[in-house]
């Protein structure tokens, strides 16, 4: 029998490319009833991007699904996780936000952006609204004019979940990375501001704000406009990767006083309170996960305890240990809980493996599995793929 970490059983039949703007649907195989997966379920981006890998921890099977020989972006679920959410290369250098049901049938793009003057766009970390209500993603827009030099906009924008033209949160023209508050009400973001003068009084010029140099900082605004404050700005550095708490009331993110070199913070979702590291020493950050019942951040960095590679670490009230009792792979990155901190997912010399607290173990998808891209975790409210049969 085929086990799921070590092979992978293809199921393929969802849409081709029909133009460069649609999708055609085409005949599909049927999924029987003991094929439905049940979840939780892992998902990935392959890493020749031409598909998407679904993996059911707890039957074992697996699922490839593939749209046609263009870069496949895997994003996210739906809340209820009966649908993928996902980007497709539908031109060169223009990618479109696709949904689709977990056997690849239903396809439906969601973005229709009309005439903007821009060249080529690219629609980039999309994220579902935990409520399901809004699609938030960072709207890149490349423009090369005939008499200027090329330049970009980077707007965070949404669309309702049955798609549409993009609305637009931020008009700064240098946002990205939207991520949801738990409850869906509130999107932090990171907006690239630029650093004023210390002497500086009265109203700048567009012109000459375009011309100060810029920093990274941390922004929150309700999901309806009606509130918008910066959360965070530390001096000259940048911060950037915000990650809310199951609870919503803490936002953690790191912060880059040198280049490549970080502290990971703390700070209350409301601002009412200062920053706080969680890592006395300077290490480098990869990126990290809140454990799903708020006790922690699973975190991969390097410089952690003299170990130079990317290791796995579990930060808590501002300690920091090892995960897992036994020998934990190196060379890791994207760590990624499951809905109920089970099972902890995450990158390993690019094989998408996961950790098996329950039982302590690691397992490795073998290199069918091979990305270069976080992996994604059907949502708590997944009941299974019979639950989303119509």
């Amino acid at each position: 029998m085929c086990n799921v970490f070590r092979c992978i059983i293809g199921f393929v039949g969802l849409g081709v490319l029909a133009s460069t703007s649609s999708l055609r649907p085409v005949s599909s195989e049927t999924v029987h009833s003991d094929l439905l997966l049940q979840g939780p379920l892992v998902a990935t981006t392959s890493l020749d991007e031409n598909h998407i890998l679904l993996f059911d921890v707890t039957t074992q099977q697996a699922r490839t699904l593939s749209f046609g020989a263009v870069p496949h972006m895997l994003t996210g679920f739906s809340p209820d996780g009966c649908e993928i959410l996902f980007t497709l290369e539908q031109t060169p250098q223009t990618y479109d936000l696709f949904a689709a049901r977990l056997d690849g049938s239903s396809i439906r793009q969601l973005v229709f952006l009309g005439p903007s003057g821009a060249r080529h766009y690219r629609v980039w970390e999309p994220a579902w609204s935990p409520v399901g209500d809004r699609i938030a993603f960072t709207l890149i827009r490349y423009y090369y004019p005939p008499d200027d030099d090329p330049y970009r906009e980077s707007h965070i924008a949404w669309v309702p979940p049955e798609g549409g033209a993009p609305q637009f949160y931020s008009t700064s023209g240098q946002e990205w990375q939207p991520r949801w508050s738990p409850d869906g009400r509130l999107l932090a973001y990171v907006s690239e501001q630029p650093v004023l003068p210390p002497d500086q009084s009265g109203e700048l010029s567009e012109e000459d704000r375009d011309a100060l140099p810029k920093k990274a900082e941390i922004w929150v605004l309700h999901s309806d406009e009606s509130t918008i404050y910066r959360l965070v700005s530390i001096g000259d550095g940048a911060v950037y990767n915000p990650r809310w708490s199951p609870y919503g009331d803490t936002i953690a993110f790191v912060y880059e006083p040198v280049g490549n070199l970080h502290h990971i913070m703390l700070i209350p979702a409301d601002g009412s309170s200062r920053p706080v590291s969680q890592n006395q020493a300077l290490i480098t950050v990869l990126d990290f996960d809140w454990h799903p019942d708020g006790r922690g951040l699973a975190v991969a960095a390097q410089g952690i305890q003299d170990i130079p590679q990317n290791a796995l670490w579990f930060f808590s009230n501002r300690e920091i240990r090892s995960i897992g009792d036994q020998q934990m792979p190196l060379f890791v990155d994207y760590p990624r809980y499951g809905p109920d901190g089970r099972w902890l997912a995450f990158r390993s010399a690019y094989e998408l493996t996961v950790y098996d607290a329950q039982q302590n173990r690691v397992h490795g998808f073998g290199p069918d599995s091979y990305n270069n891209n976080p992996p994604v975790w059907s949502p708590a409210g997944f009941q299974g793929e019979a639950a989303c049969l119509p």
